[in-house]
């Protein structure tokens, strides 16, 4: 691991000699957010060494919606409009040739509660179940937020989760299907629990 610190603001990231960018990862992985409120991500860059690396200074960022969030050089994301319900943009990091992007989803009030359904189902070895998530907001309004909360399986040797919330069932046994939004007044989940029973 490379420990390295920055005496001054703004200086770049720091990446052993002969290094290069393996993979990048985005944090949060999704996030909600109200309109005005301002976020830092966070680029963390993983060498092909096995360092990891804060790039958020030195990363290429865009937004591929700035009517609805913008994203200044240093990965801090503005909140500017919410449509008519929420809206939603990709947040995009570059460093080296090498991408990774995160959901930004603005509404009137924070979200406060998810729901996901169906909340338990059987599934045979093989098929796919399409799992929906559902938004209540500090207003009391809800809105369907299936594509911006990040899925999650407790034992994919079981069954897999796509990001837009489809399980497939890999093999006999039980397993925890979770949704979760990132928000300003914390975290969010809940959960499906998804039976394979054996053949």
């Amino acid at each position: 691991m490379v420990a390295f610190a920055c005496l001054e603001a703004g200086c770049g990231d720091f990446f052993p000699s002969g290094s290069s960018v393996d993979s990048l990862d985005l944090s949060p992985s999704s996030y909600f957010m109200v309109v005005g409120e301002a976020k830092q991500l966070t680029a963390t860059a993983t060498t092909v060494a096995g360092d990891t690396v804060d790039t958020s200074n030195t990363a290429t960022w865009n937004s591929s919606s700035t009517s609805v969030a913008s994203v200044d050089a240093q990965g801090v994301v503005t909140a500017l409009s919410k449509g008519s319900g929420t809206a939603s943009t990709t947040i995009k990091a570059k460093k080296d040739g090498v991408s990774a992007s995160t959901y930004v989803t603005i509404a009137a009030s924070p979200l406060t509660a998810l729901s996901v359904a169906p909340s338990s189902a059987d599934m045979k070895v093989g098929t796919k179940k399409q799992l929906g998530a559902s938004g209540k907001f500090l207003d009391n309004s809800s809105f369907t937020v299936t594509d911006y909360v990040d899925w999650r399986s407790s034992d994919t040797s079981v069954a897999r989760v796509s990001s837009s919330g489809e399980v497939i069932a890999i093999a006999a046994g039980t397993v925890t299907i979770t949704a979760t939004a990132t928000t300003s007044l914390g975290t969010v989940t809940n959960t499906a629990t998804i039976t394979v029973p054996s053949s």
